[in-house]
């Protein structure tokens, strides 16, 4: 058996399997949580964001449909691609690498959603990218962060299953390993298998608010899923917390 690794977060986002794979996600639970979470936050309309790692673009457009100014970044030149087709009236789009400065400054709102964080080995990565958020937003902006609690999660691991779409099955084995919650995928492409694998490094609250307390940020709400329940560490499927840039 032939097989070829590569390097995950630099390709796989860019790949047709990426988003066959993963194209259940669609603007419904999106639309839901973004449109809870301007309510309970009274984010007005007009303010300028940033949605950084924004993927196709489905909370970016429902941000610009609720009346927002939005810039959705991402790696994935694809994704960009297909976000600016889609574009809604107040969203534009650019290919970013979160790792560099942002390229808009005195922003109101950044968000940083569906665990689009933690890909990175070191954490000192991590904190540099916090460190970009703070410096672009405006004083007394809003730092927005949605991330994976592991918590839960961990007595399930490893896990193995089998998915089956149109074009191709995925095997997909899922286990931790050296503070990661990893996803090996495996599938064949022109009768060679090919295998990615994501990771995202686990954080708990106590981290994670030490991270952004770390980039100047200070914590103000934390949520434990897409409805704002509060946050419950064995429990909640999120961690979904607010900063501000004081």
């Amino acid at each position: 058996m032939s097989v070829k690794q590569i390097q995950w977060f630099k390709s796989w986002f860019d790949t047709e399997e990426y988003h066959e794979l993963y194209g259940h996600r669609d603007y419904t639970e999106a639309e839901k949580f973004i449109s809870i979470l301007c309510e309970k936050l009274k984010i007005p309309t007009k303010s300028h964001c940033i949605d950084l790692a924004c993927g196709k673009g489905r909370h970016s457009n429902t941000l610009a449909k609720l009346g927002m100014n939005v810039l959705g970044l991402d790696l994935s030149r694809n994704s960009i691609s297909y976000a600016k087709k889609n574009a809604q009236d107040g969203a534009t789009f650019k290919v970013h690498d979160m790792r560099n400065r942002l390229p808009a400054q005195n922003i109101d709102y950044v968000f940083n959603l569906f665990t689009s964080f933690g890909y990175f080995e070191k954490k000192e990565t991590d904190s540099a990218i916090l460190q970009k958020q703070f410096e672009a937003l405006k004083k007394g902006g809003v730092f927005i962060q949605d991330y994976i609690n592991a918590q839960p999660i961990k007595p399930s691991l490893p896990l193995q299953t089998l998915t089956e779409k149109p074009k191709n099955t995925y095997f997909i084995k899922k286990y931790l390993e050296n503070g990661f919650i990893k996803k090996q995928i495996t599938f064949k492409k022109d009768g060679v298998d090919q295998v990615y694998t994501e990771q995202v490094k686990i954080y708990s609250l106590e981290t994670l608010k030490s991270l952004h307390e770390e980039a100047g940020l200070q914590v103000q709400k934390v949520w434990g899923d897409y409805t704002l329940a509060p946050f419950e560490a064995n429990t909640s499927k999120r961690i979904i917390i607010i900063s501000k840039k004081c």
